[in-house]
């Protein structure tokens, strides 16, 4: 028998998981309770003596058996009107104020724990309400005098058995008063009820002030509608019981990892300060609760005999069974009433919680589908931290002595563009099929990919274009790879890694260090990571630099080179990886680029959702190979920018129509001879001339090459027209064909 959250609409007790809050309109009253005993004299004797409370449910004060106080504020005694009122020091003010009263006088004050003893008659009826002790007992409202009702509130309900109090409840499933109520019974505790004990203690003089006050209020997440704390019997999960609280903090604490990181300590308060979870529901359909009550001591039996014996039956005839059926059929043979050797049984006409199932969702799909009831991941919208997620590892440490899941996402909640909650009815909402018929799903999936999703997340369709940019550039990363690799087989054109070209194992050092960052936000679960990742590499590592200096030697060198070969070699590693990178967001591309991708390769699966993942290849990655290039690369922005100015300033048109002259200091000229021969092809222009100065610092000169243009590659070389059967074309292009 506990106080629960009672939904009298809907006649059913709910669970913390099925309130939600909103604003409510209550009543706001300050009543006086007269003194009846003081043993200890604190009241000094006077006549009319009194304390007073403050309440917005009035209809809970029938039930009133106590008024609490704590044992470690400061209360005074005040005078006022000849009468004498018991209040908190700090409250005297604001409580004399609402009451009306201008004139009074704080006479003493005394600690709240020199005040246990003295006992004051409730305001309606001839019977004693004793003054406890709580220290749940704040000064944020009223008078720090607190009603005490054992019948209607959690709190009240322990003080009420701290000190053996009765466990009133006079209102009924559907929120009527009962005859416990007296004058009262019949009457709906919030249609008259409230307005009926109202008047009742106006006309007594227990009534000293009344007002209205809005304020975040219960309500029940079905019909959202006001909700009571009403004492009924119920089913419970006690969280404290073999020290399963402990034990699911601890999960919470070392077995679960959790994004964002602060849904760790949300779900750690949450089960924390968790009341025992109520499992019974008055429903007239549900999971049954299979437990029988004796016809003779009334005492519930639950056995595993029984269980089992339900259990089978439902398999056999459906769960509407035990709903259908006599009690006497799920009483196994020779089976007695434990307490009392009873024979005759009634059936448990309670239901599940709707919570337990979807708490044991990880048993009903996990354990019996592939034997193991831990989850890798359990993802939902913050509220499930005292929904789904909470139940869950209540049900999973409870029976199976662990959390039924290793990582815990939570995700914001979608708005609309101009962070409005989305809603048919307010004509907001905009249907996922309503942006794939513009943009197609996968321009979807990537937009929502880029969005940090731990946070809410505003969405309009005029917030596409950078996402549309974005999947241009992949797309056409594919499209480009795959024509360059349209004559490639890699089982029997595949370049050695350590034959390449320098530059080709540049690429697939970026490579690896590209898919490592993506692993390591996928296991992260940081799909906006991945998504800027994935961008800066296409856009980044391979179009503004791989693939266009590329381009020269894929086009212009003899087809079966190993020039060629090697660039090819490194485009099917950088293709094979990137598309089963991009493939759990572009799930539609990448499955297109990978059935255009060649069939001999030996890696190539069905689908690209049944490859692999690909892993970072130790062999390729080398920092001082990654430290001489971040040198080139240094070099190539300077020249870029010369290029830039030359064209502005008329000297060049294209930079394959420029001439650099890299006038470098001792050490760096000495390192750029190394790459002589592939400097023209880095920079993107036809000739580089190298020269060393005495100074300290890299000049770059442009100006027009020497030569003629190649008909071919589009170089201007002095080597064009040296070969006689193509006068058109320089030498390496006479020689390719």
């Amino acid at each position: 028998l506990k106080p629960i959250y009672w939904c009298i609409n809907d006649e059913t007790a709910l669970a913390e998981a099925e309130i939600e809050y909103a604003d409510h309109t209550s009543y706001s009253i300050y009543v006086r309770f007269p003194l009846v005993s003081d043993p200890n004299g604190v009241f000094e004797g006077h006549q009319n003596a009194y304390t007073i409370i403050w309440t917005t449910t009035p209809w809970t004060i029938p039930a009133n058996l106590a008024v609490a106080v704590h044992p470690d504020y400061e209360y005074a005694f005040v005078d006022a009107d000849g009468d004498r009122y018991l209040l908190a020091a700090e409250l005297v003010g604001q409580t004399m104020e609402a009451s009306g009263k201008s004139s009074y006088c704080v006479v003493k004050t005394v600690k709240g724990r020199e005040l246990e003893g003295l006992v004051f008659r409730h305001p309606i009826y001839e019977r004693d309400s004793i003054l406890t002790h709580a220290n749940y007992v704040t000064l944020e409202d009223g008078t720090g005098v607190v009603h005490t009702a054992p019948g209607h509130g959690r709190e009240d309900f322990e003080t009420g058995r701290k000190y053996g109090l009765e466990v009133l409840n006079p209102v009924d499933a559907r929120g009527y008063f009962t005859k416990a109520a007296g004058q009262f019974e019949g009457l709906h505790i919030l249609r008259q009820g409230n307005n009926a004990v109202i008047e009742a203690m106006r006309d007594n003089g227990s009534l000293l002030a009344e007002s209205n006050i809005t304020h975040s209020y219960p309500h029940c997440w079905r019909c959202h509608k006001p909700v009571i704390f009403r004492a009924t019997e119920q089913w419970f999960v006690s969280l404290d019981h073999d020290d399963l609280r402990k034990r699911i903090l601890g999960e919470i604490e070392s077995s679960v990892r959790c994004f964002p990181a602060e849904g760790r300590n949300r779900l750690y308060a949450m089960i924390e300060s968790s009341p025992d979870w109520c499992l019974s529901r008055q429903r007239s359909w549900g999971v049954a609760i299979p437990v029988l009550f004796c016809g003779g001591c009334q005492e519930p039996v639950l056995s595993k005999d029984i269980i089992d014996l339900v259990y089978a039956d439902a398999l056999e005839n459906g769960s509407d069974s035990w709903f259908e059926k006599d009690a006497s059929e799920f009483v196994p043979e020779g089976f007695v009433c434990p307490h009392c050797g009873g024979n005759r049984f009634t059936k448990e006409e309670d239901v599940l919680d709707v919570w337990f199932d979807s708490g044991s969702s990880c048993r009903a799909v996990t354990e019996r589908l592939y034997g193991d009831f831990v989850s890798d991941v359990y993802l939902e919208g913050s509220d499930q931290h005292r929904g789904w997620f909470n139940k869950s590892i209540i049900v999973g440490t409870a029976t199976r002595g662990g959390s039924p899941f290793k990582d815990l996402v939570t995700h914001g909640y979608v708005l609309d563009a101009e962070g409005k909650k989305m809603s048919k009815s307010g004509g907001n909402a905009i249907a996922p099929k309503q942006v794939t018929k513009h943009i197609g799903a996968d321009i979807l999936r990537l937009y929502i990919s880029s969005l940090n999703y731990f946070e809410d997340v505003r969405f309009g369709e005029e917030m596409f274009t950078r996402a549309v940019d974005a999947y241009r550039r992949i797309r056409n990363t594919f499209r480009f790879i795959l024509g360059n690799l349209a004559d490639y087989k890699p089982e029997s054109d595949a370049v050695a890694f350590e034959e390449q070209e320098e530059i080709d194992r540049y690429a697939q050092h970026r490579l690896a260090e590209f898919t490592a960052e993506v692993t390591k936000a996928y296991e992260a679960y940081e799909f906006h990571k991945i998504y800027h990742a994935v961008h800066n590499y296409c856009a980044v590592d391979l179009s503004g630099f791989y693939l266009d200096i590329l381009k020269d030697r894929l086009y212009a060198s003899a087809r079966d080179s190993r020039l060629r070969r090697s660039a090819q070699t490194a485009l099917h590693s950088i293709l094979s990886a990137l598309v089963r990178v991009v493939a759990p967001i572009l799930v539609h591309t990448a499955e297109e680029t990978w059935q255009a991708m060649d069939s001999g390769d030996e890696a190539k699966t069905e689908s690209v959702h049944l490859a692999a993942f690909p892993e970072a290849c130790a062999c390729w990655l080398n920092d001082e190979l990654a430290a001489r290039w971040d040198r080139i690369l240094e070099v190539r922005d300077r020249v870029l920018a010369a290029l830039e100015e030359a064209r502005q300033s008329g000297v060049i048109g294209k930079p394959l129509e420029s001439r650099v002259t890299l006038c470098a200091p001792e050490e760096l000229y000495a390192f750029l001879m190394e790459y002589e021969q592939s400097l023209p092809s880095i920079f993107i222009v036809s000739q580089v001339v190298l020269t060393q100065t005495d100074g300290d610092e890299l000049t770059v000169g442009v100006e027009k090459p020497l030569g003629a243009k190649c008909a071919r590659c589009w170089l201007v070389l002095e080597s064009v027209g040296t070969v006689s059967d193509h006068p058109e074309l320089c030498e390496r292009c006479a020689a390719a064909l």
